[in-house]
């Protein structure tokens, strides 16, 4: 029995982290019959009502943007009307210990709908947001995989574990382990890029909703990369800040940044000023050598061919 009074999502994105999961939040918030709640990552079952301490300044801050207070995740919801599914997205989920018992306390009825990539790849992609935001500590792919354990048992956020966070069977085998099977959807992200119609049909279907309804599929969001230059993407992060901060003072419409061509302006300019470089070979050799336990076992879980990850 749940333990919950009020409003609860019908649904959660679980993650997994850069596997298109921005993507899939605006998709399923531009469709008539599901409600997104505003905040994309509230996080709130990765903790237990309680906010988490970090090591490092974005660090707190990131943990410190969370929504812990039950009444406050509730209220994510108020302004539901008439959709027939509600639901949020928070990555962070799928690699929380405690978060699968945790959502079923609450909302034991609820789908789950994961998105895994190439954990390879992922990890890479990872590195390059933070790259991109200026938040990474080494600028070197294999440095930070060097020092991944070290800022473990140091106490730093989960964002800068590159290659732990792409275990997926021993994270998704939590969720099996107290949910059924038909309360979970695992999609590959290489099939939402390649075929984002059928995948998002299936996707809505399962959400309970009109499956045929199709969304804009021309936008990229939240692109990885390297800065062109460092300079430019710095000044169009702080005219991005600046409107955020007009729009909570009430100095411009609430919504404005969010409607008609404006978000679509501003992700194509940010999409231009990043360039992508290769992933170092040794690299990609060591990731592949430390993944393959893990994916031959995913592969029995989600009963998906996932050759193309050990190649």
């Amino acid at each position: 029995m749940s333990i919950t009074a009020g409003r609860m999502p019908t649904f959660l994105i679980i993650g997994a982290a850069k596997s298109g999961t921005t993507a899939c939040y605006h998709y399923l918030k531009a469709h008539p019959d599901i409600y997104m709640s505003p905040v994309k990552e509230p996080r709130f079952f990765a903790y237990d009502g309680r906010l988490p301490t970090y090591a490092g300044s974005y660090d707190r801050a990131w943990a410190q943007s969370a929504v812990v207070d039950l009444e406050k995740y509730q209220r994510l919801f108020d302004d539901a009307t008439s959709e027939r599914a509600l639901g949020e997205a928070s990555v962070l989920y799928l690699h929380s210990p405690g978060c699968a018992q945790r959502i079923r306390a609450h909302i034991p009825d609820v789908r789950l709908v994961a998105i895994l990539r190439d954990p390879v790849e992922r990890a890479y992609s990872q590195f390059l947001h933070h790259v991109r935001e200026g938040l990474a500590v080494d600028d070197n792919f294999l440095k930070a995989l060097d020092a991944e354990s070290l800022r473990l048992d140091a106490g730093w956020a989960p964002p800068y574990q590159y290659a732990n966070r792409g275990l997926y069977y021993s994270q998704l085998s939590r969720f099996y382990a107290v949910f059924s099977r038909e309360q979970i959807r695992v999609y590959l992200y290489e099939d939402f890029r390649r075929e984002p119609r059928r995948v998002l049909s299936d996707l809505y279907d399962f959400l309970g909703t009109n499956r045929d309804f199709v969304p804009p599929l021309d936008e990229v969001y939240n692109p990885s990369g390297i800065p062109k230059s460092r300079l430019v993407y710095r000044a169009y992060r702080s005219l991005a800040r600046m409107g955020r901060a007009a729009e909570r003072k009430g100095l411009i419409p609430s919504g404005w940044l969010d409607a008609g061509v404006a978000p679509h302006l501003a992700r194509t300019f940010q999409h231009r000023l990043l360039e992508r470089e290769a992933m170092p070979d040794e690299a990609r050799v060591r990731l592949r050598r430390f993944f393959r336990e893990d994916t031959l076992k995913l592969q029995e879980l989600v009963g998906r061919d996932l050759s193309r990850w050990l190649s």
